[in-house]
């Protein structure tokens, strides 16, 4: 599904982007469910009957089927729109499991929005992505209309 700058989808997205950006996610949080919580709080007050999450018994989320697995984002805005994933981030393994789940969701959804916590000690991921190879990788990510926060 192509990006269309300047369409419905393309404002949502940045909308989501925006809200997500200006939250405080600096709690004490240890597990991805405590992320989610917050963010999916916000993002339902902002979008109402569009946002689905894995709470909202009244509209189904789309699942990508793919390798006889079928797999779900966190959140969605609307159903096919901008899939919405969070991540704790604490070594390359989570990292690499972050990036195939992204390129999963992005065969279903537009948009695929990366919420990347920063675990580690010295909050390493914070640090890089404005490195040029890192600011670099993220901006490829964006041609594939996947979109990371780091957190």
């Amino acid at each position: 599904m192509p990006s269309r700058k300047g369409s419905s989808h393309w404002e949502k997205l940045q909308k989501a982007i925006r809200t997500i950006k200006s939250l405080n996610l600096d709690i004490r949080g240890t597990e991805e469910k405590d992320f989610e919580n917050r963010i999916s709080g916000v993002l339902s007050e902002s979008f109402k009957d569009e946002f689905i999450d894995q709470k909202n018994i009244k509209q189904v989320m789309t699942s990508v089927p793919i390798f006889d697995h079928s797999f779900r984002p966190d959140m969605s805005i609307e159903t096919d729109n901008v899939a919405i994933e969070v991540k704790l981030l604490n070594g390359t393994s989570s990292f690499k499991e972050a990036l195939g789940q992204a390129l999963i969701y992005r065969l279903e959804y537009r948009f695929v929005i990366m919420v990347w916590i920063d675990m580690t000690k010295q909050k390493t991921y914070r640090k890089v992505i404005t490195n040029k190879k890192e600011a670099d990788y993220l901006n490829a990510l964006e041609d594939l209309n996947i979109f990371v926060i780091v957190k």
